[in-house]
């Protein structure tokens, strides 16, 4: 996933030690705008979530699974993210950004864009312990999109109206 560098304000912080809610209370309360990268060793292998923030407020969300090289955006991606949390092992990163870069970075992954949601319904979101039941979800939606994909290839979708 690409995204500006910015200012690197914490790096390969233990995922285990960091507590989403504090962590998004206090980008609140500063106004923080940037991104957080939540790299982890889950069910699927490497998962790395990144949430986009504007203002303190999550605005955009991406989460790649890199066994599958599926890339999930929007509200997906933030539920997957919130999961990746609660992953046995992991790393979070945290990078600032100016507030053009941040909305430069939505308007170019306008599929990431999410719901501007309140903390305290943020922090219900936030799941008590590691789930796979994302992973599982998005294997099957990948594979029916995989399947419609290569028929649109092989020129064999509509056949059944001739």
């Amino acid at each position: 996933m690409e995204f500006p560098a910015g200012e690197k304000i914490e790096e390969c912080l233990n995922v285990n030690k960091v507590s989403a809610e504090e962590l998004f209370k206090s980008f609140k309360e500063s106004e923080f705008s940037g991104y957080i990268v939540v790299t982890v060793y889950g069910y699927a292998g490497v998962e790395e979530g990144i949430l986009l923030f504007r203002n303190g407020i999550i605005v955009g969300s991406l989460f790649t699974y890199d066994t599958s090289n599926q890339t999930i955006e929007g509200k997906e991606a933030l539920l997957r993210t919130l999961n990746a949390f609660k992953a046995k092992y992991g790393v979070l990163d945290i990078n600032s950004l100016s507030k053009q870069q941040v909305e430069l970075t939505i308007t170019f992954k306008d599929l990431m864009k999410v719901k501007e949601y309140q903390l305290k319904d943020l922090v219900k979101m936030i799941p008590k312990t590691y789930s796979t039941q994302y992973f599982e979800s998005g294997i099957k939606e990948s594979k029916e999109k995989s399947r419609y994909e290569i028929m649109k290839k092989m020129g064999l979708l509509g056949v059944d109206r001739i």
